[in-house]
């Protein structure tokens, strides 16, 4: 009985070993392959983390290539030119920054885009951009209230009618504001004295600037009055001669005759209103070739 109990843990024993040495070849493998698990995992969150990097490196780049198209850099310094006078500007403008962004901006695209104002003396557009400001004007030439006019290296910026429509109703006097042309065929009677009035009937036919025999404009009150300046053709004509450059090709006065020719008596009733504006600009312009 015992050799039969001592053959059973003898075999129990050699069971134990084989276990242990599978255990022992196993293990080994199992961790190295946890390990090379573990390794892949760490050099694939490597390339992620070096893939992401670049990818937002890339974006990054992008990005201020956006911003850089977005927002272009001004040209010749024009721009920055008008921005460096911003604080002694600003009082005319009412401390409104928003309306000096906009003014600068317009007046920079003007100038820029423009080789003959681009040309003239830097003295000469900061006076030109300083007038705009004053005036509270916008520069640009799609709206009309001013015109920057060059002459050989001298700017001369010229208040257009809409301009002195906005000039004249921002007098708190004034109610309204209009001028209108009156041309060949048109029915046209006017009356000046205690109570001055026009009856005009415009003729249906499609008119043409050189039909043109005068121009005349209407200033409303607000105590009701009313004043009425009429110009005829000779008068607008010498207010153009006058007026710098106006034979020149890109002169309001050749582009966008009837509109100058409409500013002539507005221009008059201005000055009976006593608007605070330079002196220059109550007259029928400078003659640049004379001086």
């Amino acid at each position: 009985m015992n050799g039969a109990i001592h053959a059973r843990n003898q075999h129990n024993e050699e069971l134990y070993q084989t276990a242990m040495s599978v255990y022992e070849v196993e293990n080994p493998q199992n961790e190295n392959k946890a390990y090379r698990e573990l390794n892949n995992t760490n050099i694939n969150n490597h390339s992620l983390n070096t893939d992401f990097n670049s990818e937002r490196a890339s974006m990054e780049v992008i990005e201020q290539d956006k911003v850089a198209a977005i927002v272009p850099k001004p040209k010749d310094g024009i721009y920055e030119l008008c921005s460096a006078r911003k604080d002694k500007l600003l009082p005319f403008l009412n401390n409104n920054g928003l309306l000096f962004e906009k003014l600068a901006r317009s007046f920079a695209w003007e100038i820029n885009t423009n080789d003959k104002l681009r040309a003239c003396s830097q003295l000469s557009i900061v006076n030109a951009f300083y007038k705009c400001c004053e005036y509270g004007l916008d520069p640009a030439s799609s709206l009309g209230q001013a015109w920057l006019i060059s002459y050989k290296s001298t700017i001369d910026l010229q208040i257009g009618y809409r301009g002195w429509l906005k000039l004249l109703l921002n007098n708190p006097l004034v109610s309204n504001v209009y001028s209108y042309g009156v041309y060949k065929d048109d029915f046209f009677e006017y009356e000046l004295g205690m109570n001055p009035n026009i009856k005009h009937i415009p003729s249906k036919e499609k008119q043409h600037k050189d039909n043109l025999i005068a121009t005349y404009g209407v200033v409303k009150l607000k105590s009701e009055e009313a004043q009425i300046k009429v110009c005829f053709r000779d008068e607008i004509n010498e207010s153009m001669e006058c007026s710098p450059g106006s034979y020149k090709s890109d002169s309001p006065w050749v582009k966008h005759f009837e509109a100058m020719a409409l500013v002539v008596p507005i221009r008059k009733l201005g000055k009976n209103l006593g608007l605070p504006l330079r002196v220059e600009d109550y007259e029928e312009g400078i003659n640049y070739e004379n001086k």
